[in-house]
């Protein structure tokens, strides 16, 4: 089973403000408190992406969010591969994935 670090990076930090580790499952990054990755940027939606596991893959769908999902500066469509050191941009947010 594949395990993942994501470094976030939110709006008026310059460095990684919180660091989560991730390894099965569904994920759910956004705004909400029922959020696994809750953030705080306002530009981020209430439910905005989520990663999902299967086997050593690690896969994150935009869930039609406002702002969109970008990995590496390419806007996603769809379910998308993550991969070591892909950067996730949702709203002013970075997130830096890390396999481990």
């Amino acid at each position: 089973m594949g395990k993942i670090s994501l470094n976030v990076c939110e709006p008026g930090s310059e460095s990684s403000s919180a660091t989560h580790e991730f390894s099965q499952g569904v994920f759910k990054i956004g705004t909400l408190p029922s959020s696994h990755l809750r953030l705080s940027d306002v530009t981020v939606s209430r439910m905005h992406a989520v990663i999902e596991s299967e086997g050593d893959e690690f896969w994150i769908t935009d869930l039609a969010s406002a702002a969109g999902t970008c990995i590496n500066g390419k806007r996603t469509r769809g379910r998308q591969l993550l991969r070591n050191g892909d950067e996730i941009q949702m709203g002013q947010t970075r997130i830096v994935v890390k396999r481990l």
